[in-house]
Formats: C-alpha cells, sequence, structure tokens
C-alpha cells in the first residue's frame, strides 16, 4: 500500500512572519503551516465573517480588528520595524505637535517636523519605548524644552469656554458615529397665512353675532 505523505509547502511560498502575526494576534492557530495564499484568503474570510456578524460583541471584534493597526508595533516591533519607523517619523510626530501647541503658542521660533523628528530621534535612542508611556507627551515636551527652547518660549493658549486641550493619543481609532440631527422647523408659507386670517375673521364675526345680534 502506497502511502503518501502531505506535500511542504515551498520556503517561498511559507505564510509570512506578518501573516503568522497577524493569524495569531486574532487567536487563530496553526498559520505556521498555511501557505501565503492560504494565509491571505484566511484574513480574507476572517474579514468577510465580521462584517456579517451580528452578535452583541459586534463592536468588541471590530475594535480588537482595528487596533491591529497600533498593536502590531508594540507586540511584533522586530517583525513591523519599518511601520514602527514610519510612526515615529509621522503619525507620532503630527500627535506631539498638536500637543505642544495646546500647551503654548506665540514661540519665537516655528516648531518644524524635523525639530520634532530630531526630539523623538533623542528620546528613542535613550529609550526605544519612551513613546509607550501614557505621558509621552509631556515627556516630549519638557525634552523639547532642552533641545529648543526658542519653540517653547511663548505664552498658554487662550481656551475659549468649552474649549478643551487636546493631547496626542497612542491609538488612533476611528469608530463610525452616528449623526443626530434636530429636525428642522417648517416654514410658514403663505398659505399658512392665510388660513390664520381666516379663522380670525370667523372668531370675530361670531363675537359680534353673540354680543350684537
Amino acid at each position: 500500500m502506497l502511502v503518501l505523505s502531505p506535500v511542504n509547502p515551498k520556503p517561498s511560498s511559507k505564510s509570512t512572519p506578518k501573516q503568522r502575526a497577524f493569524l495569531a494576534y486574532l487567536g487563530i492557530q496553526g498559520a505556521e503551516h498555511m501557505t501565503s495564499q492560504q494565509a491571505s484568503e484566511f484574513v480574507d474570510r476572517v474579514r468577510d465573517d465580521l462584517e456579517n456578524y451580528e452578535g452583541d460583541d459586534r463592536e468588541e471584534r471590530w475594535a480588537r480588528f482595528r487596533a491591529w493597526h497600533m498593536d502590531r508595533i508594540l507586540l511584533y516591533p522586530e517583525i513591523y520595524a519599518s511601520e514602527l519607523r514610519d510612526y515615529l517619523k509621522n503619525e507620532l510626530a503630527e500627535g506631539l505637535h498638536s500637543y505642544v501647541r495646546s500647551r503654548i503658542t506665540g514661540c519665537s521660533a516655528r516648531l518644524t517636523k524635523s525639530k520634532i523628528r530630531e526630539v523623538v530621534k533623542v528620546l528613542t535612542n535613550e529609550d526605544s519605548v519612551w513613546w509607550q508611556n501614557p505621558n509621552h507627551g509631556a515627556i516630549f515636551f519638557e525634552r523639547l524644552r532642552e533641545v529648543y527652547p526658542e519653540c517653547c518660549d511663548g505664552r498658554s493658549p487662550v481656551v475659549e469656554p468649552g474649549q478643551l486641550h487636546t493631547t496626542p493619543k497612542q491609538i488612533s481609532l476611528a469608530y463610525p458615529t452616528k449623526s443626530f440631527h434636530r429636525p428642522k422647523s417648517r416654514k410658514k408659507n403663505g398659505s399658512d397665512s392665510f388660513v390664520g386670517m381666516v379663522v380670525v375673521v370667523i372668531v370675530l364675526w361670531i363675537l359680534y353675532k353673540v354680543f350684537m345680534g
């Protein structure tokens, strides 16, 4: 009796480290035995199933699916090294710029992205995970004072009533929200005014008949 051994996929066709990391993140086991094509199809199937899922925990499942954008560089910094560099260079830099401007304005020198990236580089060389600290905005601001004091010699911004300071977020996820609008009031047209006048005339006529009749 001839027994056929399972054909192992060629090394080049095996699932990639990024595919295996993502599937493991979703709680799917056995990705290391999949080909790259199988892993890709599995991810598509998971996304399709999630779009059609109507359970009570639908939002929680979607939240985890979306959180992968940030969690991947937290959990797998070696695999997603390029994505981490891009985050520190762009997304984090933009958030830090907003944070600084929420604390101080009117400085003698302009805070540019190149300056922000330089301070981020200094901090990262000292501690590669400093940006994971919940207070990373304040950490950056204090170092900015040391490296570029001319970008921090302004004044605190004037906050209008009801306006809040903004702070950079570690994880920026966009969740769809419903928009609620107040119902528009119906404008009065000419026919409504005419009807109102007729009613007034009828009421006056009845009162005349009652008191003068």
